[in-house]
């Protein structure tokens, strides 16, 4: 040992005693500010996380900020020498603390060896002559995990146990010490920081990305940030590693950057051993100590989980019993990175042995995925064989869709429970038009077999049959496969009896047999109840609604569909299949009763469950909140919703329903921009020649309108022939129209009709026979509700319901209020739509209240009372009552006398 603190003055590097700058656009954390901000209490922070978490970034940016003095020792292996820890210990504190520099440099010298723990007394001894400064002094010691001599951890853990409380200690490392610190953290002397806490949160992240790359906008990182883990070095890296040029789909663990500083700073500082047992578990994206042994054929697999995490190398626990884990996300793309260096053969055998870990331990959707890797055939028709039906119940279908895209297809269809079930996926994953090419490819390798007599089989085949026709819309085929379903199977009460009568009565209901459609959707209800199956429920319930719907009964339409939805909830299931459906059903409902805000409310309830499937899903949606956008008049946001539409419909085949409402909004938009070529363009692509137009021509070319999506486009084409000027034909075509309507029940298309009727003989110049249309239009309004149709084309509905506003009977007053009453919601939506209405201030902003509650408060302070606002607001009182009730708590109030009074103060804020 060195003897002589001359001998080492010239090997003393600053660097190492020198903090490391904070770059600027350093995204400030002072939540965590906060957290190490209780000095009074506390004499030590333990600040512990992987690699590139921001760690020294974040102690200095904190210490500047507080203008605190400290002295910084970044430590390296060198420093597992005695006598070299000894001396640049003395250094940093003698910076710190200059009094103490002279005595401790004089025991140095005088001393002939170096031994810490006796260094360490007399430190602590002149740290205990000095003067107690005014405000903290801080010790910084950067990269504790680089200390490995026990000697030098023993001294530091001594020096910890009885340094003075005003010396303030901060130990940075990226594993967990082995220090004594169990009674500092029960005196509640010691403040931990660790992954979790120095994890950049979303906001955090988007920040930074948002400093370097301001010309892009959030939703285009945002699928980068769950990559990320909150590793504020990826990040970094990434700035680094792609200049201006942003592409977060090609960022990863095997990025230039990302795959150098994980190699250098965390893959290549491991044991070879340990290499192989990543390399080799990397296979799993979540493990446990029993797959990782499997796997790695590694009897220490449990040791090197617990190292691994003791080490804080990139290994993250999924559960408080630490069973379950994963790596960060960039690491596991590194390891598998690492992984498909291997032999191809070597690859598929770890596939196997993790199929065969998983399978014992009862996941075999999980075993399925790495056999299908595995490319093991035999493997995944065993597991299908066994557990199929199991995964199909618990919605695996892109799993099973995979497993029936890799089976051999003539060895899938000598397979009739396989074939049955990959039917039955079809529909989960959206390939109905694959059912029946299924099924008759299983009937010819299998004919004269005796699983084709079984008259059980011979059903369920005849169901998806059904089932697939109604999908894919020939009826026909439906109707008979149904019929054929139902003579096979047994009156007791199965899911393919249910399934078989909720065909047959979509068929039903397709041709406007609303009362036998109702009749078989209760009976499948009761089975579906009797089975105390969801799904079936759904599927009952939700082609009640459609009936009672079209016949404006909303009523019962939102009593069945809330029954679902709450039923749903109430087994904790409440993103089960079909449940979007009812959520929009109820936007649907709303919008038809002019309730726009709970439309809303529904609209992004079904998108929030959708949206994840993909963007096909998003379609329904988008058509629902374009007619919003035009019914709340504000057509520029409806504009650039439709361009959305447009896309999606040019890219994807959707069925009827959505179609017809498509074009509905398509040709809305035409009318609006009095586009007269674009309407016969439009007529053209119906199907409908553009010269001549005529009675003879229309009943070749347009079908029997029976059923409810015939009846909406035939009013479409309708009304493009009125556009076209066309009107003694369009009118003559609505009445048939219209008498069909009235003999199938379909009340609300009927009363849709009269609105077009109405449209008609106003642009006819028959203002009386116009005038009498729209009052018995209103008369039926009344009654049921609807009104949303008056708020898309506002104009024309404008037009229509002066005509009766103007009238002066006795015999039409109510019907004449409620037309005037129409007038002023519309013109008030309009107001809205514009943003001409009184404006939230920005002392009400900052309270966090909403334009629609600012609005209810002006009309609280003017003395209205609940009711008043209802009607000025053309919103349902209980609306009224929920936006007063979160007005108060945002207010801070209790009364509806300390709300007006607040309001007041708000409203003269600006």
């Amino acid at each position: 040992m060195f003897s002589m603190l001359a001998s080492f003055q010239h090997v003393l590097l600053q660097s190492k005693m020198t903090a490391p700058s904070v770059m600027d656009g350093t995204v400030r954390r002072e939540h965590l500010f906060a957290l190490l901000d209780h000095w009074d209490q506390c004499s030590m922070a333990l600040i512990c996380a992987p690699a590139g978490y921001g760690k020294s970034t974040l102690v200095v940016d904190y210490l500047d900020s507080r203008a605190f003095d400290y002295g910084w020792y970044s430590l390296d292996d060198t420093d597992n020498a005695p006598v070299l820890f000894a001396h640049y210990f003395t250094a940093v504190l003698s910076r710190l603390l200059p009094t103490v520099r002279q005595p401790l440099e004089t025991y140095l010298h005088n001393e002939k060896s170096v031994h810490l723990v006796p260094f360490v007394q007399n430190v602590l001894y002149f740290l205990s002559q000095h003067k107690v400064p005014e405000s903290p002094c801080f010790l910084i010691l950067d990269d504790l995990h680089a200390l490995s001599e026990p000697s030098v951890l023993q001294a530091l853990d001594y020096f910890i146990q009885h340094k003075p409380h005003w010396l303030k200690l901060m130990i940075l490392t990226r594993h967990k010490p082995t220090f004594h610190l169990a009674k500092l953290t029960s005196q509640g002397r010691l403040i931990n920081l660790d992954i979790e806490d120095l994890a950049f949160a979303d906001d955090e992240m988007t920040l930074f990305l948002h400093q370097r790359f301001a010309d892009l906008k959030a939703e285009d990182y945002a699928p980068l940030l769950p990559k990320m883990d909150g590793w504020i070095a990826g990040l970094q890296l990434l700035a680094i590693s792609r200049g201006k040029l942003f592409a977060p789909d090609a960022f990863s663990g095997a990025d230039k950057q990302i795959f150098d500083y994980l190699a250098e700073e965390v893959f290549r500082q491991l044991s070879e051993p340990m290499q192989q047992f990543l390399q080799s578990v990397a296979i799993f994206e979540q493990f446990n100590a029993e797959l990782a042994r499997t796997v790695s054929e590694d009897s220490q697999a449990q040791e090197h989980i617990e190292s691994l995490e003791q080490k804080n190398l990139f290994i993250i626990p999924l559960d408080r019993e630490r069973r379950w884990y994963r790596f960060h996300h960039l690491f596991a793309e590194y390891l598998r990175f690492q992984l498909a260096k291997l032999p191809l053969a070597k690859q598929r055998q770890l596939h196997q042995k993790a199929c065969s870990a998983w399978a014992e331990q009862g996941y075999y959707h999980r075993a399925i995925e790495h056999a299908i890797q595995g490319e093991e055939q035999e493997q995944v028709v065993n597991i299908l064989e066994s557990y199929g039906q199991e995964l199909y119940e618990k919605r695996y279908s892109p799993l099973l869709q995979r497993c029936f895209d890799f089976i051999d297809q003539q060895k899938l269809a000598q397979n009739i429970r396989l074939t049955l079930l990959k039917a039955w996926a079809a529909f989960d994953y959206e390939r109905p038009e694959e059912v029946i090419p299924c099924l008759e490819l299983a009937g010819h390798y299998l004919k004269g077999s005796q699983a084709l007599d079984d008259p059980r089989i011979q059903g369920e085949m005849a169901t998806l049959t059904a089932l697939a026709a109604m999908v894919c819309e020939k009826i026909d085929l439906a109707e008979q496969a149904a019929e054929q379903a139902l003579s096979l199977l047994d009156d007791i009460p199965t899911r393919n009896r249910a399934t078989s009568l909720n065909a047959l009565a979509s068929v039903r209901y397709r041709r406007g047999q609303q009362d036998e459609a109702l009749a078989l959707y209760a009976k499948e209800q009761h089975i579906a109840e009797y089975l105390r199956s969801m799904p079936l429920l759904q599927e009952s319930l939700y082609g009640q609604a459609n009936v009672h719907f079209d016949r404006a009964n909303f009523a019962s339409v939102l009593q069945l569909t809330e029954r679902f939805i709450t039923d749903a909830k109430a087994v904790n299931v409440p993103h089960i299949q079909g449940i979007d459906y009812h959520y929009r059903m109820l936007a649907n409902v709303y919008w038809q009763l002019g309730e726009f805000e709970r439309c809303q409310h529904y609209a992004e309830q079904a998108d929030a469950i959708e949206r994840p499937l993909g963007e096909y899903w998003h379609f329904p949606n988008l058509l629902m909140m374009v007619r919003l956008h035009l019914s709340l008049q504000q057509p520029q946001q409806a504009h650039q919703l439709m361009q959305e539409c447009h896309r999606l419909f040019h890219q994807y085949d959707y069925c009827s329903r959505w179609v017809v409402k498509y074009h509905e909004l398509k040709l809305r938009f035409l009318m609006d921009e009095a586009n007269n070529i674009g309407i016969k363009h439009w007529l053209h692509g119906q199907g409908i020649s553009q010269s001549p137009f005529s009675w003879n021509a229309l009943e070749e070319q347009l079908p029997s309108a029976v059923h409810v999506i015939e009846q909406q486009r035939q009013r479409l084409i309708v009304l493009a022939l009125m556009e076209s000027g066309e009107l003694a034909l369009a009118m003559a075509w609505l009445e048939r129209l219209m008498n069909q309507a009235a003999d199938m029940g379909l009340m609300r298309e009927n009363l849709e009709h009269h609105y077009v009727k109405a449209w008609g003989l106003l642009q006819m110049q028959e203002h009386e026979a116009a005038t009498a249309e729209m009052q018995q239009l209103l008369h039926h309004c009344i009654e049921t509700g609807l009104v949303g149709m008056f708020f898309v084309g506002s104009q024309r509905s404008l037009s229509l319901l002066r005509l009766v506003a103007q009238q002066n009977e006795e015999t039409a007053s109510a019907v004449v209020e409620f037309a005037r009453r129409l007038i002023r919601r519309i013109e008030y939506q309009t107001k809205e739509g514009a943003g001409t209405s009184s404006e939230l201030t920005k002392a009400a902003a900052a309270l966090g209240i909403t334009p629609k509650e600012w609005q209810v408060l002006l009309l609280l302070c003017d003395g209205l009372n609940n009711q008043q606002i209802a009607e000025q607001q053309f919103v349902a009182i209980s609306t009224v009552k929920t936006h007063i009730k979160r007005l108060y708590q945002k207010l801070g109030v209790t009364a509806r006398a300390e709300a007006l009074v607040k309001g007041l103060e708000l409203r003269r804020s600006e």
